[in-house]
């Protein structure tokens, strides 16, 4: 189709059918940038549905049918003519396989154009079979779509999408850097989803990186590969690329002297912003320090950490706090220094050792072996990661989440000072804070005691466990680990069950109950209490939210018998704690009012000497 918009030499547009976008001519390139190929069966019968629904009307009346747009194109072009795809990888990468099922079922010839992964030189034509991976599952999802249109109509289908479907296609010179193609994609992609930021930094790293390289994609391929190997850990605790970024911007901080300030920034913030991290000099501690090395060994640090913990450490039913504190950490009110958990452990396997050219057990980096394992496979021998490293990075991790909560349950307004404590005592230029815990621990009592702040949010959740919602999901989880202690849960299950297992399992969500209920006890002290609330599934919670919606206070026995058979339905550990420690013959109230008492004294034994530095203040 013809040019819509003027030609100039940097960039220019025009609006394409899909015929025009896959003709055989194109020479596509999937840049070592872009994220692997990742549509799944929603996005596949999203796309399958909108198709179909438009095809109906094209039998019925092909001349008046519209045109069915999917949207803006991007492409990079070089000088030799081939494309990169900047925007449309996924789209391409479908109707490609699409196309491909319609000539195979028509015995017509395969005329597609090349389509090279830049990052394995692979072309796709030799992947879309492969089952094991999302081209393969999605030629089914597709082949079956295609086998579920009657066969006289084959033809009309395949012309359908080829003149039907159009795009907008914008092509860019690439004589300008990658990261000029992003941003004007970014500033034309007003309407979509604009760049995440764990894209952006891929580029941006590079080029920081690379300065004036030419040898860009060998560097863009193993910043990939780093992203490549935390995000084959996803149903592992959600771990992804942002757990990545964010364990290497704590590195960073640690080489430089800014302000706590920096710690709470987000990372685009931090890396992107005017005075951010790839706009300004390197700072003088990281002249001779190689990067991308610190970047692929952090990737590898996670993994292991992940595959020690799966295999090992969570199988057991060890310390449960300790074992979830990255956990509770995300949900202390600074959840943002969730995954300095990760910097604790990778610091102890560098403890005190450049990164460089450097030596870790006697074993050089750079070539580099650690107990034989080489390092710039990504690969970090097991025996770097053991019970000493995780202890430490969860007890030091576990301090990190009480403190915070301190401020948080309180509505701290100070929070800047929150950071620049943390900051001054986690890393510190003198003292890796994993030899001395304890050190680290006085250090954090210090500043309460120096605090000019009354903690009084923090008093009542301890003396009363009273609080609101900023922290209730956070003492709720503790509550909930506190019934499981005295079983044989293991900190795998802990874990799956409060904080991943919604995300995994949409049927397995969490609701928080109130034993005595608001609308039937409302006169009572203790009803938003610690003692009257736990978890229960959502199914379970609203099934009885149905069954005693309509109970007045006539009926608050009908209302406790009612919850007592809808409890037993549950799995969750503090739901049979709680079944197996009731006795009907208990007034219920009562029974509540010394579950409080309990778990106020779980509350102050755990927060400990905070505890005591709190209490003196009162």
């Amino acid at each position: 189709m013809s040019d819509d918009n003027q030609d100039n030499q940097f960039i220019k547009s025009k609006t394409e059918t899909l015929s025009d976008v896959l003709c055989s001519s194109n020479n596509f390139i999937i840049p070592a940038y872009q994220r692997p190929y990742e549509w799944g069966e929603k996005e596949i019968n999203g796309l399958t549905n909108t198709i179909y629904a438009k095809f109906c009307d094209y039998l019925e009346n092909e001349e008046n049918v519209q045109f069915l747009m999917f949207g803006i194109l991007q492409f990079g072009k070089s000088e030799n003519g081939s494309l990169s795809i900047i925007d449309g990888h996924q789209r391409i990468t479908t109707f490609y396989i699409l196309k491909s099922i319609l000539a195979e079922k028509l015995g017509e010839e395969n005329n597609l154009p090349k389509v090279m992964n830049q990052i394995n030189n692979a072309d796709i034509v030799n992947v879309i079979n492969d089952k094991s991976i999302n081209y393969g599952k999605n030629k089914e999802l597709l082949d079956k779509f295609v086998s579920g249109i009657d066969k006289k109509n084959l033809k009309s289908l395949q012309e359908f999408i080829d003149e039907k479907i159009l795009f907008v296609s914008i092509f860019v010179s690439e004589k300008s850097s990658i990261s000029t193609l992003l941003e004007i994609f970014d500033s034309i992609n007003t309407t979509g989803l604009k760049l995440d930021v764990k894209d952006i930094f891929k580029i941006k790293f590079c080029d920081y990186i690379c300065k004036n390289s030419s040898d860009k994609n060998s560097t863009l391929k193993k910043i990939n590969d780093a992203y490549q190997q935390v995000n084959s850990l996803k149903e592992n605790y959600a771990i992804d690329e942002n757990t990545l970024l964010d364990t290497f911007r704590f590195y960073l901080i640690s080489k430089t002297d800014k302000s706590g300030d920096y710690l709470r920034m987000s990372n685009n913030k931090f890396f992107f912003d005017e005075k951010g991290f790839f706009n300004l000099p390197l700072p003088e501690k990281l002249v001779d320090v190689d990067l991308l090395k610190v970047f692929q060994d952090i990737s590898a640090c996670i993994v292991e950490t992940q595959n020690y913990l799966m295999n090992n450490r969570d199988n057991s039913s060890g310390n449960l706090i300790n074992g979830c504190s990255r956990e509770l950490l995300g949900i202390s009110g600074y959840g943002n220094l969730k995954n300095m958990y990760f910097y604790l452990v990778f610091i102890q396997c560098i403890n005190g050792k450049k990164i460089d050219d450097t030596v870790i057990d006697n074993a050089v980096i750079d070539n580099t072996v650690i107990d034989n394992t080489v390092i710039d496979n990504t690969v970090i021998d097991d025996t770097v990661i053991d019970d000493t490293v995780i202890d430490n990075a969860e007890k030091l991790t576990e301090l990190l989440w009480q403190y915070c909560s301190l401020y948080s349950a309180s509505y701290s307004r100070i929070v800047y000072r929150v950071f620049t404590n943390i900051k001054e005592i986690y890393f510190s230029e003198n003292n890796n804070p994993c030899n001395n815990i304890e050190e680290v621990k006085d250090g954090l009592i210090k500043t309460l005691e120096k605090e000019n702040f009354d903690f009084v949010g923090f008093k009542n959740v301890l003396d009363k466990s009273v609080f609101d919602n900023r922290t209730k999901n956070l003492f709720l989880s503790l509550s909930y680990i506190d019934d499981c202690k005295s079983t044989n849960e293991t900190i795998y299950n802990v874990k799956n069950t409060i904080f991943y297992s919604s995300n995994q399992e949409p049927k397995k969500a969490l609701d928080i109950e109130h034993i005595l209920s608001h609308s039937l006890y409302s006169d009572n002290e203790y009803v938003d209490s610690l003692g009257n609330l736990m978890f229960l599934e959502r199914t379970i919670n609203r099934q009885l939210g149905a069954k005693t919606k309509n109970l007045n206070e006539v009926n608050k026995q009908k209302d406790i018998e009612t919850k007592l058979e809808f409890y037993k339905k549950s799995t969750l550990q503090s739901v049979e704690n709680f079944l197996n420690n009731y006795d009907k013959n208990y007034n219920i109230e009562d029974y509540i009012a010394d579950r409080n008492i309990a778990k106020t004294e779980f509350l102050k034994n755990l927060y400990g000497d905070f505890y005591t530095v709190i209490e003196k203040r009162s």
